[in-house]
C-alpha cells in the first residue's frame, strides 16, 4: 500500500504538504494533480486542535472535489 501524503494545518492556519508550506490555492492544484495520477493515493489530514473546523472541512471538500477517495483524518489530542 502507498505511503500516505500528509497535509497539516498548524495553529495559525497555515497549510503544509509533507512539511512543505503551501497556500490553499497551490495545495488545491497539487491535490488535483495527485488525483489525476492516482485517485486512491491515501491522504492524511492532520490539524492542530486550535484550527477552526471550517478550515478543515474546506480542505476535505477540496480533496474530494479533486477526486481523491482515500482521505484519513488524524486528530491531535491535547493533553491537559
Amino acid at each position: 500500500s502507498k505511503e500516505s501524503i500528509v497535509i497539516s494545518i498548524d495553529a495559525a492556519g497555515n497549510y503544509y504538504l509533507n512539511d512543505a508550506p503551501f497556500t490553499f490555492d497551490d495545495l488545491s492544484k497539487h491535490l488535483s494533480d495527485i488525483a489525476k495520477e492516482d485517485s486512491k493515493q491515501p491522504i492524511s489530514i492532520r490539524a492542530d486542535g486550535a484550527v477552526a473546523y471550517n478550515k478543515i472541512s474546506h480542505l476535505l471538500a477540496e480533496a474530494a472535489n479533486a477526486g481523491l477517495i482515500d482521505i484519513r483524518f488524524i486528530t491531535q489530542t491535547k493533553h491537559k
